[in-house]
């Protein structure tokens, strides 16, 4: 039997290493959204706690100054809010972006993958008919050696036997 070599075989290497390369960098960034919804939770849960702090103010003797600096931090949280939002849809957006990415190294990957199965199977057809060709050369020989010998046999036999005319 031949040795098989499929000739792509460095191309789907590359795109396997590809792929996993893709795959790892989703996961990183799939981390990073989980980060970034954290810190989103954390800012929101902050600003409710300044929230509540600042209607007990409202409701309660204090100082102006005090509830200045307490609407001034609620807004500033605000601000957080907002921006661990953008965080997030920005993180989100790469997550996205990603696996769509890695959706394409897995189709390039599979179209290599399903070339070489066909390519393997049409090794295979290829040897076995090869071989059928060798098996059907060797009886085709040998029953002509076999008949040659018949003859070469029987011709013999005929001479000796006196059967001719003279």
């Amino acid at each position: 039997m031949a040795v098989y070599r499929f000739r792509l075989e460095k191309v789907l290497d590359y795109r396997k290493d590809q792929e996993e390369a893709i795959w790892q960098h989703s996961a990183l960034l799939q981390q990073e959204v989980q980060r970034c919804q954290d810190l989103l939770s954390a800012s929101e849960a902050r600003k409710a706690e300044a929230l509540a702090s600042l209607r007990e103010m409202l409701q309660q003797v204090v100082e102006a100054g005090q509830i200045v600096r307490q609407r001034a931090y609620v807004s500033w949280l605000d601000e957080e809010v907002q921006a661990r939002r953008r965080d997030l849809a920005e993180a989100r957006r790469r997550l996205e972006e990603c696996r769509s990415q890695l959706l394409q190294a897995h189709k390039d990957r599979r179209v290599l993958e399903r070339l070489k199965e066909r390519s393997w199977e049409a090794f295979c057809q290829e040897d076995q008919r090869q071989q059928q060709k060798a098996l059907d050369e060797a009886a085709a020989n040998g029953f002509l050696r076999q008949t040659a010998l018949q003859g070469a046999g029987v011709g013999a036999g005929r001479g000796e036997g006196g059967g001719g005319l003279g």
